[in-house]
């Protein structure tokens, strides 16, 4: 275990972002279950039409395809042997890219000139984990058969997104197949219990995220499933073998006692995992308009760029 602390001063602008959620109460909005239920009723719709990208005005190439179902959107494709980036996007497994994912993802293919894969699998409450896990991990394979060489592949994802890639690790790992380079993560959700003993405290801090409403997101995802899955909950995932994992997260996120825990029992099993940890930063901060997010992309950038020694 390699648990890398930012020791920054805390910027003004992670505040203003900070008091923006509180002004506009984003949590308490999504603690109210009958509201809950509509939004996921209403995305229910909106899911299964296809996505589009168009009004995020984004200036790099794009391409749209569709692979047995699946919506897929690529940036920056030179058609030459470039770094690859598959990102795995959060939501709650429920709700779309928004606009600040695609904002992070042009930026990121442009600075380390990779092509980022985004695929936007199936969500619920139209679709369950399985399902999803059915278009993802062959999609996934196939990307990994088309490079030269696996160490060119970066598989990226951001809280249920992460969670995601760490359920495609194990399955990786289960099967003894090949390996990307790394696994870079931001706030994945680790364990769908949500039961960690200090995770009400965390939980006052966190301005997006609440136990009870993700609860009613894990329960749909779930469908009857055990919530020790490994593909629900990677701390009870096998990852023997697995590439290192880079796992960048905030203490003011509902999710941090359990990414300790997790980094804590990987390194107990002499699992490479990084965590790099930013006091007072929010779910999900590297791809939010804060300070501390240049310096966490900067940090992913270099790891991308980087070839094996």
């Amino acid at each position: 275990m390699v648990r890398h602390l930012y020791k920054g001063t805390r910027s003004l602008s992670s505040l203003a972002v900070e008091k923006y959620m509180a002004h506009k109460d984003m949590k308490a909005q999504l603690t109210d279950p009958t509201l809950i239920e509509s939004l996921i009723n209403e995305q229910a719709g909106l899911n299964n039409d296809w996505y589009e990208i168009e009004n995020y005005q984004m200036k790099t190439k794009v391409i749209e395809t569709r692979d047995d179902g699946l919506q897929v959107y690529t940036i920056n494709d030179q058609e030459s042997n470039q770094k690859v980036v598959y990102y795995i996007h959060g939501g709650g497994w429920t709700f779309q890219p928004t606009e600040f994912h695609w904002h992070f993802l042009e930026r990121l293919a442009q600075k380390t000139n990779s092509k980022v894969i985004v695929p936007l699998y199936p969500k619920h409450p139209n679709y369950n984990f399985k399902e999803s896990y059915g278009k993802i991990l062959p999609h996934f394979e196939a990307v990994m058969t088309s490079v030269n060489n696996s160490e060119d592949v970066t598989v990226m994802g951001d809280s249920s997104g992460g969670n995601m890639a760490l359920g495609l690790a194990h399955h990786l790992c289960e099967n003894k197949l090949s390996q990307p380079k790394q696994y870079i993560l931001i706030s994945a959700c680790v364990d769908m219990h949500l039961d960690h003993p200090y995770i009400r405290y965390f939980e006052d801090k966190d301005k997006m995220l609440s136990v009870e409403n993700d609860q009613i997101l894990t329960e749909k995802w779930a469908n009857g499933e055990p919530l020790t899955n490994p593909y629900l909950s990677p701390l009870y995932g096998n990852f023997e073998g697995v590439a290192p994992i880079h796992h960048f997260i905030g203490t003011y996120d509902v999710l941090y006692p359990d990414s300790i825990k997790f980094d804590k029992k990987l390194t107990k099993n002499n699992i490479p995992i990084d965590t790099y940890v930013y006091p007072e930063m929010q779910h999900v901060f590297p791809i939010l308009p804060v300070l501390e997010a240049r310096h966490a992309r900067k940090k992913m950038y270099e790891l991308i760029i980087k070839d094996e020694e």
